[in-house]
């Protein structure tokens, strides 16, 4: 997207444009609030392909139709012609996702995408983001909360933290062996398949207000691990073995095994991925 490394927070709104539903599409959580009620969701498809794609209208109604058949809804010219408030919360996201890929973007972002939607058709969901991945060579960015969704669908995962990135990984490696405390501790209280457990486990304490300014590790007051230099200034991500990163003064995994120890030397930023 741009030159390699570009920051695209300093993009100005003209470089946005260039750059939305062009080079990233973007499906979110409750499609029909990001849906306009008083279009069909044919118009807003043919919009969205008139000025992304230059296409004429008879073009971009054909296109439209297709892309329809691509996303899996049934009866894709009826589909056209029919308003959100008609269709179900699953027809609407596939119309979402037939909008972001609309113009053949080279990253999709699915922030939650499933989210709102029973298990059957979350399924159904996430199987037609891996198919349209491999289809189209996208990227695929999930963002989610579902572990079990993480370890369903990424090949590598990041894990973030009151808005810093903790840790990040190859997803087998990290959902085995986390290297941060926080990734140990959202593991644990998941449980993925413990049926049988009476309670459930908690992570004490809160996160920060947002905005708060700490000085050192935002995860510390939390952690069973904290020694006093957690505290005292930044903790950097830290490069391990396997292309793995961690942001904290002690990282190897499982975190659980062993007394808390006083870290040694510091440490500086890993590469970033």
């Amino acid at each position: 997207l741009g030159a390699p490394g570009a920051e695209l927070t300093a993009f100005t709104r003209k470089q946005w444009d260039a750059v939305r539903g062009r080079r990233i599409g973007a499906v979110f959580q409750d499609p029909a609030s990001y849906l306009n009620p008083s279009l069909t969701v044919g118009r807003q498809l043919t919009e969205q392909l008139r000025v992304g794609a230059a296409l004429s209208r008879a073009e971009a109604r054909t296109r439209a139709v297709e892309l329809f058949t691509a996303v899996g809804l049934h009866r894709p010219e009826e589909v056209f012609h029919q308003y959100p408030h008609e269709l179900s919360g699953g027809m609407l996201q596939r119309v979402l996702i037939a909008i972001a890929v609309s113009c053949s973007p080279e990253l999709l972002i699915a922030d939650e995408a499933t989210t709102a939607l029973d298990v059957v058709i979350q399924a159904e969901i996430l199987e037609l983001l891996q198919r349209l991945r491999t289809e189209r060579g996208l990227a695929l960015l999930l963002v989610t909360h579902d572990l079990a969704v993480v370890a369903e669908s990424c090949d590598r995962v990041l894990v973030m933290y009151a808005g810093e990135i903790v840790e990040d990984g190859p997803t087998a490696e990290v959902l085995a062996s986390p290297a941060h405390p926080y990734t140990e501790a959202l593991l644990r209280v998941a449980s993925i398949g413990a049926w049988g457990r009476r309670e459930l486990d908690i992570i004490p304490g809160r996160p920060p207000e947002t905005g708060a300014e700490l000085p050192g590790c935002r995860f510390a007051d939390r952690c069973a691990h904290a020694v006093a230099r957690c505290t005292e200034a930044p903790v950097a991500l830290r490069s391990l073995e396997g292309g793995r990163r961690a942001r904290c003064l002690r990282p190897a995994g499982p975190l659980l095994d062993g007394a808390p120890e006083e870290a040694s030397a510091p440490v500086t930023e890993g590469a970033a991925v």
